[in-house]
């Protein structure tokens, strides 16, 4: 089997983090199964590397061509157009990766199929390369795909035609398929393919005694949906607990000035966006990770703190209730207030869980059968295409 990984969400040697699930993904499947991958993962165009253009220049410096863990990954530019583009970007990205996907099959990678990830510009644009090219092409939902791009006019017609024409829909939680659901899109095959975690590279640290049970530690993007601003709010009702911020972002002035304003400026660390390897140790060593967002799709960052053995306390959105339950020994939180996030954490520490038990939780989601699952349904879209 022959599969060609469609996707702007792949981790490179400039953005090592970027879509790293997708590639965690990629690799079991390979490792399980007897395929043959390429990846395709286009990035937008721009024509300048000096470092005062920013996140531009580093799109600029990444690499036409890379391997990852034995994996071929080319990166196609595609002209993005700032501000205006969101549009008409799954048009930009399919005109523009077509000749490469028809050079690909020139070359003798006549792949039987395209897995693409994220619903929107990349899973629209793939379902019309697909036809243009007769193949088979699942669409993979990851989150902000569908919870956000429904609600601007253009990408939610472009959703609602070109979804129902995949040969098939995943979503890595069964909230996403819901609100495909809601949304009126239907498709022969739609299936939920949960992200895994790095049992390996996720685990506790082995001297115990680390772990300081009040540190608290929350991480990512520093972007409005994340809702770090209630947790900082949060922190004046917890005195007696330190907070350490991982990940950076347009927020971060704000939020540095929040902290500064209540007060809390020796109580909350800023350790700006860290590679895995840096990262882990803050969670290892945290009495509780924090997630507060305002929505998501399948959060893997409370996954990678329970396989840590640190228990989480979460605001109930999307795929959240599907990964923090009861049986996770961590807290979801209703309401997205202040008040309600500190009385959540108050409470986890008040009958706080096992770590042994939260990492056993944590073992339960490993890639194996995700992969095991998605070539079972490949090998149905092959055959049913042929």
């Amino acid at each position: 089997m022959k599969v060609l990984v469609f996707s702007t969400l792949y981790p490179n040697e400039q953005q090592t983090q970027h879509g790293v699930f997708v590639e965690n993904g990629l690799k079991t499947f390979v490792a399980n199964h007897n395929v043959e991958v390429r990846v395709c993962a286009p990035v937008p165009w721009f024509p300048l590397k000096n470092e005062i253009f920013g996140q531009y220049a580093s799109l600029a410096k990444i690499a036409k061509k890379e391997r990852r863990h034995g994996i071929s990954i080319d990166h196609p530019r595609y002209p993005v157009i700032p501000k205006f583009g969101m549009n008409i970007s799954p048009w930009l990205l399919a005109k523009a990766m077509l000749p490469v996907l028809k050079s690909y099959i020139d070359e003798g990678f006549d792949f039987d199929i395209i897995d693409a990830h994220f619903c929107y510009p990349d899973g629209v644009a793939a379902i019309w390369l697909a036809q243009q090219l007769n193949k088979p092409v699942m669409v993979s939902a990851l989150g902000s795909d569908i919870n956000l791009y429904r609600h601007f006019k253009w990408p939610n017609r472009h959703l609602l035609k070109w979804l129902p024409q995949a040969s098939a829909i995943s979503a890595v939680c069964q909230a996403l398929i819901d609100t495909t659901d809601e949304m009126g899109i239907g498709c022969e095959h739609k299936v939920v393919l949960r992200n895994g975690v790095n049992l390996e590279l996720f685990k506790p640290n082995d001297a115990e005694s680390s772990v300081d049970l009040k540190t608290l530690v929350i991480v990512g993007n520093l972007v409005e949906v994340k809702q770090h601003h209630l947790l900082i709010d949060a922190m004046s009702l917890l005195p007696d607990y330190t907070l350490k911020i991982i990940g950076d972002g347009p927020l971060k002035q704000s939020l540095t000035l929040q902290a500064e304003q209540l007060g809390l400026v020796e109580r909350i660390s800023f350790l700006g966006r860290l590679k895995q390897p840096d990262m882990i140790p803050h969670i290892q060593s945290a009495g509780a990770l924090i997630l507060c967002s305002q929505s998501e799709g399948w959060a893997n960052v409370l996954l990678e703190s329970m396989a840590c053995g640190t228990p989480v306390v979460a605001t109930a959105v999307g795929g959240t209730p599907e990964v923090v339950t009861s049986e996770s020994k961590g807290i979801l939180v209703e309401k997205h207030t202040p008040k309600a996030l500190a009385e959540a954490i108050l409470t986890l520490f008040q009958c706080y869980p096992d770590r042994v038990d939260v990492r056993n939780y944590a073992e339960q989601f490993s890639w194996d059968e995700t992969a095991a699952v998605k070539y079972k349904l490949f090998q149905q879209l092959i055959a049913k295409r042929n």
